[in-house]
Formats: structure tokens, C-alpha cells, sequence
């Protein structure tokens, strides 16, 4: 069976992919949870992450609950579930090139030694491109 274009992307399911990746990246950036120490760098330094992840449920949870109180339509998800897909496959591999760029840029120190296995796609799933 041939898909049309407007199955496959779709502007709405696009606009909708987006807001919910800039609605989690805005939760990340809440100063909530524990802070933990990544993997040490090649030049010793540590970064620090949030922790958040049950805060940014239960906030995911408290917004769709108000989407549903104010009776918004959820089944354009539904109806346009082939679009939504192929948007987020679309945006993973855009975002995962983009970082394997930005790692291939970077200075060596400033790279987790255990990305350097000397086995591409095990070093390309840790964004190292050494």
C-alpha cells in the first residue's frame, strides 16, 4: 500500500514532537532531584546532572491531566500516528548526527576515555567519535 506525503509528515505532528522535546528539556532545567557526577573526562573534570527524572513524570502527568480537564483533542495523536513516528525517527537521527559532530569538534580532553573502545558503533552509541 503506497502512503501519501501528508501520512508520512505532517506540520501539526511535527509542532507536536517539538513541543514535547522543548516541554522535557525546560523540566530538565528545573533545579529539582539530586545532582550525581558523570564519568570523569581525559582531563579529570566531572560534569553534574540533575536527577529528575520522577519530577519530570509526575510533571508530564500533571500537564496531560490539565490537557485532559480542558477537553483537548488527544486522538490527533492517534490519527496521525505515522506522522508522529516518522517525525521522531526523523529528529533521533538528526540529534544523534548532530552530536557525534559537536563530540567529533570537541577537544580530546573534554571526552569519556570509555567511549574510545576502538569499536565504532559501540563508540558512535556513546557519542565519541575517536
Amino acid at each position: 500500500m503506497r502512503r501519501r506525503l501528508e501520512e508520512i509528515f505532517d506540520v501539526y505532528a511535527f509542532l507536536l514532537v517539538i513541543g514535547w522535546i522543548v516541554f522535557q528539556v525546560l523540566i530538565y532545567f528545573i533545579p529539582v532531584g539530586r545532582i550525581v557526577q558523570g564519568l570523569p573526562l581525559r582531563s579529570g573534570k566531572r560534569l553534574k546532572y540533575y536527577v529528575n527524572a520522577f519530577y519530570a513524570l509526575v510533571l508530564s502527568l500533571l500537564f496531560f491531566g490539565l490537557l485532559v480537564y480542558y477537553e483537548m483533542p488527544f486522538d490527533v495523536v492517534i490519527k496521525k500516528y505515522l506522522a508522529v513516528i516518522t517525525t521522531c525517527m526523523v529528529l533521533s537521527i538528526v540529534m544523534s548526527i548532530a552530536l557525534y559532530v559537536k563530540a567529533k569538534r570537541a577537544p580530546s580532553s573534554e571526552l569519556a576515555p570509555s567511549g574510545n573502545s576502538g569499536k565504532q558503533s559501540h563508540n558512535c552509541t556513546l557519542v565519541d567519535p575517536n
